[in-house]
């Protein structure tokens, strides 16, 4: 496998090409430089291919650790085309790109929930080197998503319980439509 591509597979990006990758040993942190593949870059709102390029926009997203290398940045290149069929320009989707929290990736904001079931949201922060508010953020923004697909039972006390003691004491709601990461992969 080539190294580029095993730093895409890490990421959990898609459709983009690497033309530089930074290391910084002593601070633990990995700066991917990433540009959008123009084959792969569609109009959100008739899903044709652009016709041409009005510009690269340049975006810092934080994105998962690789193995020691924590603060783990993409600054990301990503096309504002422009549509003829449309008549406007617009930029191209990212999928990869969480949609509700436009500076993170959906594997960070992943790894983040994860590790906030553990632990708390402060420790998070200074672990992934990132605001503790953000990671407050986000760690709400999965509870009304849990929220939405469980119910709790009527006989529990959860006056003494974390959000993720709440989580597993939960019964899975029979009406809710789908998986509970189906909504984490939309176009931005």
């Amino acid at each position: 496998m080539d190294f580029q591509e095993a730093i895409i597979d890490f990421l959990g990006i898609q459709d983009v090409e690497i033309e530089a990758i930074n290391f910084h040993k002593k601070g633990r942190k990995v700066r991917v430089i990433a540009r959008q593949k123009r084959s792969e870059c569609f109009c959100t709102r008739c899903g044709l291919q652009f016709d041409s390029i009005k510009e690269w926009q340049k975006k810092e997203i934080k994105a998962p650790p690789m193995g020691v290398y924590t603060d783990v940045k993409i600054l990301f290149y990503q096309m504002r085309g422009n549509c003829d069929t449309c008549n406007r320009s617009g930029v191209a989707g990212a999928c990869w790109i969480h949609p509700e929290f436009k500076s993170m990736t959906c594997g960070f904001t992943e790894v983040a929930g994860r590790l906030m079931e553990e632990i708390t949201c402060e420790a998070v922060s200074r672990i992934l080197v990132t605001d503790s508010m953000t990671m407050w953020r986000v760690d709400q923004w999965r509870m009304e998503l849990m929220a939405k697909r469980l119910v709790l039972p009527a006989n529990m006390d959860v006056s003494f319980l974390a959000a993720d003691e709440v989580h597993f004491r939960t019964i899975e709601n029979k009406n809710r439509k789908g998986p509970l990461r189906s909504d984490m992969c939309l176009s931005s």
